[in-house]
């Protein structure tokens, strides 16, 4: 089954929300891709899974699945030689604690979970190592008595802080008005005194830095400098003796490694079973009965998308039938009918359950294909007709037995009675196959093929005659049609029309008697609209926009400003797009909106021989000469 039936019948949605539902993000991804089972024994322990987790969960049963996604990326990261932290070795060992801890709450529920117990039995103990590293290391830090050697480390180191403390703040004391501040500070992991600038060169000591403004000097006392420097080499044993611990327990992750990824995968299994329940849950879905005969059977069910705005659909197909043909008005949810029917046989082999009576039975199918929907490509150059039928071509070519094919308005984009032959010929080819089809069209060809044919029945969508508005539900074995007549009455259509309509409808003698028309003069008084400078218009002819400069009412036309030239346009071929009252602020001026305006007219007075315009020309020439020899 290809991913673009998933999308027709909407799993690829149902999918998202199920991967939402799993702690990790392996499961996560796991579920995103999941895809159907074609094997009932198989298919069966999924759902058996998946009921157990939902008996669980309705226990108020929780797996506690603890740093799934840490650890497999610390485990990858200790594979290429890092050296895992005390907080990372930590992660490690709630992971493994919460393992045993997931045994024990499997086994302690057997009895509403037996298959999910038996995970249980593949997951390793490894609870020695997250002894080990909690032995070592409390609130992320290794602690004093991790070894002797440590212990004996950490003391002295602490000795020789509290005689630095000591030492720091007598001097603090001894120049307390030359200093900043009258506490000591610690700068670069070591006790200062904050100097007043002015001062410096009179505390004895070394210089460590300095504030951003130079006003303030960090300086060591001279009298603590030795014992720093034995802080500095004891703080450095300790350091060399933690990570001696630390490489230590690295190494034993090291040896569980294998085994940690193995049960790192088991969890997974669960966390994706969980996932499969918790949705179960969302929907207060059911497992289906399943069956091998191509028997389709649902009792009252609902489109999980639509949940319980969605009117309950019941169907059968694959029993005395292997062929549903679904008519009715458009709107009237003919296409969720085919989602649902489709949606509700993947879901149950993927394991989920589905949102309806208990008494629903599906198939397993070794294929589906859908055609739902406008495929039309403009990219590909097809059209509706066009796509539907490479579709269509596409399901000819694969179509296998015990396959379902669900076909959307089919023949439809094209002529309709060679579309209404050319699908009835599908539809036959198909089921000569072996396949079982659900087909939903307006052609009567087609409705009257499947009365005729004993493998095919027919349903209808309801339609509400009272109200106009369509029912969403199926009616099986009735024929429904567009109800176009009885809506045509109800909405008052000329009665004439009507019945010369229903004539034409049995009997195609067409009248093709001319009808002689009197020459009637009609004279259109077209009301002229009063353009304002600066109203916003565009031009019909070509789309394009621009501002209104000024109007010639006697001769219909207005000088618009457009791509920054100026265009005389007739009236008739202008659409006002917004008024300049509604554009621009009261007393706003309209002249910054033309800054070409004055050379436009300018240009227009010389066409027009003007002789002021003559004569500003000439001036401009003169002044011209003139600059040209000042240089």
């Amino acid at each position: 089954m290809n991913e673009e039936t998933y999308q027709k019948t909407d799993f690829n949605v149902i999918r998202q929300q199920v991967a939402k539902l799993a702690t990790s993000e392996a499961a996560q991804t796991r579920l995103q891709h999941m895809t159907i089972l074609t094997n009932l024994a198989e298919v069966q322990a999924l759902q058996t899974e998946t009921v157990e987790a939902r008996q669980l969960l309705d226990a108020n049963v929780h797996l506690p699945f603890l740093s799934l996604d840490t650890v497999q990326n610390l485990l990858t990261k200790l594979h290429r030689g890092y050296l895992l932290t005390a907080e990372q070795l930590v992660q490690v060992a709630d992971f493994v604690r919460g393992n045993a801890d997931v045994v024990t709450v499997l086994k302690r529920n057997a009895t509403i979970a037996p298959t999910l117990a038996s995970y249980a039995d593949a997951l390793t103990s490894v609870t020695e190592l997250a002894d080990d590293i909690y032995n070592v290391i409390h609130n992320n830090q290794v602690i004093d008595d991790a070894t002797g050697n440590l212990r004996k480390l950490r003391r002295h180191q602490r000795d020789v802080q509290a005689q630095v403390q000591a030492v720091v703040q007598k001097a603090s004391q001894r120049y307390a008005r030359m200093l900043q501040e009258r506490l000591p500070v610690t700068k670069a992991d070591q006790l200062v005194l904050a100097v007043q600038a002015t001062f410096k060169n009179q505390v004895p000591g070394t210089v460590v830095g300095s504030s951003a403004t130079g006003s303030t000097i960090y300086i060591e006392p001279q009298t603590a400098i030795r014992l720093n420097s034995e802080l500095a080499e004891v703080t450095s044993g300790v350091e060399a003796e933690v990570y001696q611990i630390l490489a230590g327990l690295n190494g034993r992750v090291s040896e569980y490694e294998t085994t940690i990824l193995r049960n790192l995968d088991v969890i997974t299994a669960l966390d994706e079973i969980m996932a499969r329940g918790k949705y179960s849950a969302s929907i207060n879905g059911v497992r289906p009965h399943l069956n091998e005969r191509d028997q389709v059977k649902i009792d009252k069910g609902r489109h999980p998308l639509l949940g319980k705005h969605a009117v309950p659909l019941s169907v059968r197909l694959g029993y005395d039938h292997r062929g549903l043909i679904i008519t009715g008005p458009n709107a009237g949810g003919k296409t969720i009918v085919l989602k649902t029917i489709g949606l509700f046989i993947i879901m149950a082999q993927c394991g989920l359950q589905v949102l309806a009576a208990d008494t629903t039975e599906l198939p397993i199918l070794q294929q589906m294909f859908a055609d739902i929907g406008d495929d039309q490509s403009i990219e590909n150059a097809l059209s509706t007709f066009s796509s539907h039928l490479t579709n269509l071509t596409a399901i000819t070519n694969a179509i296998k037995p015990h396959s379902l094919v669900l076909l959307d308005e089919i023949g439809s984009g094209t002529e309709p009675n060679e579309g209404a032959a050319l699908a009835i010929a599908v539809i036959e080819y198909l089921y000569q196959h072996g396949a079982l089809v659900v087909v939903t069209t307006h052609y009567g060809e087609i409705k009257r093929y499947a009365q005729q044919h004993p493998a095919f029945t027919t349903a209808a969508m309801a339609f509400d005659e009272a109200t106009l508005m369509p029912k969403y539900q199926l009616l099986m074995n009735e024929v429904g049609d567009s109800n176009a007549f009885w809506l045509a009455r109800r909405l008052k259509l000329n009665p004439n029309i009507i019945e010369q309509a229903d004539h034409y409808l049995t009997d195609h003698d067409y009248r093709t008697d001319i009808y002689q028309m009197k020459a009637v003069q009609h004279v259109e008084k077209r009301e002229q609209i009063t353009y304002t400078q600066g109203d916003r218009v565009r031009l019909n002819t070509d789309g394009r926009q621009g501002l209104v400069y000024a109007q010639d009412k006697q001769a219909e036309a207005v000088t618009v400003y457009v791509n920054n030239q100026f265009e005389t346009i007739p009236e008739r071929r202008l659409t006002r797009l917004g008024k300049a009252a509604d554009l621009y602020p009261a007393g706003y001026d309209m002249t910054r909106l033309f800054k070409k305006y004055d050379d436009y007219k300018f240009q227009r007075d010389l066409d027009r021989g003007s002789m002021k315009a003559q004569k500003k020309l000439d001036k401009q020439m003169r002044q011209l000469q003139d600059d040209r020899r000042q240089s």
